[in-house]
């Protein structure tokens, strides 16, 4: 199988769509804006079958192949039996879980990633039938500044709910789905609203 990698592997993050700066919405509620600005991605083409591999990194066209987060979280659609990582262009198995058919995350609790490495994740809906995705982690300089802006957002007196939605805003607005997505599943008992806009986005990019 060809492995595949949204958008242009080389060069950083793609440029922010909206000039806005980190914290501000710009009118509405932070799960409208962020569905909004979904709204203004192109999806890729899901190949046919029951196993759509999500994020990371998010399949949306022009997006990249860059992440942010070096433990990313793993996500997709169907029914799998396994889960792999490798570095690009090795065989060698740096981390793999094993899945039950109703899991459709996996955070990957390995030693981080390198910036600027790249690596492929492989997703097994059978022992010998593995979906390829290749992504890279942002080279140091940039992950510094974006976790530099990330330090700004203001926080005081938000519960982890907002500031996970302020993160995942900052984060849709610089297009690294993969990390806003991630922000939106790491919320311990999210609302309503938030598990609505977690299945909004991966039914988004799935469909």
């Amino acid at each position: 199988r060809n492995p595949r990698g949204p958008g242009e592997p080389g060069g950083g993050a793609r440029p922010p769509r909206n000039p806005r700066g980190p914290g501000e919405p710009g009118g509405g509620s932070l799960y409208e804006d962020i569905l909004n600005q979904l709204r203004e991605e192109n999806r890729i083409g899901v190949r046919g079958g029951n196993l759509c591999p999500i994020a990371p990194p998010a399949r949306l066209a022009g997006t990249g192949s860059a992440i942010w987060n070096d433990r990313p979280l793993f996500i997709w659609q169907g029914a799998a039996v396994r889960i792999e990582l490798l570095a690009s262009g090795s065989e060698e198995v740096l981390w793999s879980k094993n899945l039950t058919p109703n899991d459709t995350t996996a955070v990957y609790d390995g030693e981080p990633l390198q910036p600027g490495r790249r690596y492929q994740w492989r997703l097994y809906r059978s022992e010998q039938d593995p979906e390829v995705v290749l992504f890279r982690i942002l080279p140091a300089q940039e992950r510094d500044r974006i976790t530099a802006e990330l330090n700004q957002l203001p926080t005081q007196g938000a519960n982890p709910e907002q500031i996970a939605l302020q993160r995942a805003n900052y984060f849709a607005k610089n297009r690294l789905w993969s990390d806003a997505l991630q922000e939106i599943y790491s919320v311990p008992n999210p609302s309503e609203q938030l598990q609505k806009l977690g299945q909004e986005i991966t039914s988004y990019i799935c469909r």
